[in-house]
């Protein structure tokens, strides 16, 4: 096969090759028996391909696995489209988003062009003016007037008079402002006094024992009101104060030791007065002349001595 000028073969010659490689490799393997096959149905180059490319295609079917290669060429072919059409609509969008912009700065095309400016530079210096009445609107509205020479004086000579009839609905209005406000301002303070003294019924809450339930409210206090506002921030319901105590001493590993090592002496404390009552009743006498049982020690001794014992 006479080679091309260039080193390479014709598409034609490839197939041919590949055809040929083909039959030699069937020759050489061992004859099996054929069965029935279920020809598939040939695969379609899409129309909008030019004749070359279809007979290009078409060729394929001839050789080994040309199906596969078919499938190959349509699936890459569908994948460029894809990123050819998101690039074209992005195109499109920025083509709309540049439009727009163009209208907003054509009626100030003379005025840009007088000063030098270009739209960038107008639009920067807009935003910066933006972000100084944002930051400080007074300053930025004293520092205007100074530059301008406003004239105080001059201009309350000119105010413009105003009926009493209207005065007297200005006046009106301020006074339902200050009313409105007023209320505004009570509702607000009663709602605190309200959130005030949940907060000092929690903190003084005694258990069955009158001992303190939330002993470690002194020490947390701070880490809850910072768990309340984390909360807030991610808009999230706010948990109830027990569940706030909770998590906020499980935050302070000391915090949680103590109470830990409290309730393993209160329950070896139960433990030891549940034996010592058991000896006890097993020490009582019995019978007719039996006599009231006595202890050295009372329950509370017996607790003291317990707790004492387990926290050293």
């Amino acid at each position: 096969m006479a080679p091309h000028d260039d080193g390479q073969a014709s598409l034609s010659d490839e197939l041919s090759q590949a055809v040929d490689a083909a039959e030699l490799e069937a020759s050489e393997q061992v004859a099996e028996p054929q069965e029935a096959e279920t020809i598939a149905e040939a695969l379609q180059p899409p129309e909008r391909w030019n004749k070359t490319l279809k007979d290009r295609f078409a060729e394929l079917a001839e050789i080994e696995r040309g199906r596969d290669y078919q499938q190959a060429w349509l699936d890459y072919h569908a994948e460029a489209q894809g990123y050819a059409t998101k690039l074209e609509m992005e195109r499109a969008q920025l083509r709309k988003e540049t439009e727009g912009w163009g209208s907003v700065f054509q009626p100030h095309q003379q005025f840009l062009l007088h000063n030098g400016l270009s739209p960038q530079d107008a639009a920067r210096k807009g935003l910066g003016v933006i972000a100084q009445i944002t930051a400080n609107p007074q300053q930025f509205a004293l520092d205007v007037l100074k530059r301008t020479n406003y004239d105080f004086n001059a201009h309350a000579a000119q105010q413009p008079y105003v009926p009493q009839e209207v005065q007297a609905l200005q006046q009106e209005l301020e006074q339902l402002k200050r009313a409105q406000q007023t209320r505004e301002l009570q509702a607000q303070q009663q709602q605190a006094q309200q959130v005030a003294q949940q907060i000092r019924t929690f903190a003084e809450a005694k258990d069955e024992s009158g001992n303190p339930k939330h002993p470690h409210y002194d020490a947390v206090q701070d880490t809850m009101a910072t768990l309340v506002w984390g909360h807030k921030a991610r808009g999230e319901q706010v948990p109830a104060m027990d569940d706030l105590y909770g998590k906020a001493v499980r935050l302070h590993p000391e915090l949680e030791a103590q109470d830990k090592a409290r309730a393993d002496a209160d329950a070896a404390a139960r433990k030891a007065a549940e034996a010592r009552k058991a000896t006890n009743a097993a020490k009582r006498p019995t019978g007719k002349h039996a006599g009231k049982a006595t202890s050295a020690q009372t329950l509370r001794d017996e607790l003291s001595a317990a707790y004492d014992k387990h926290a050293a």
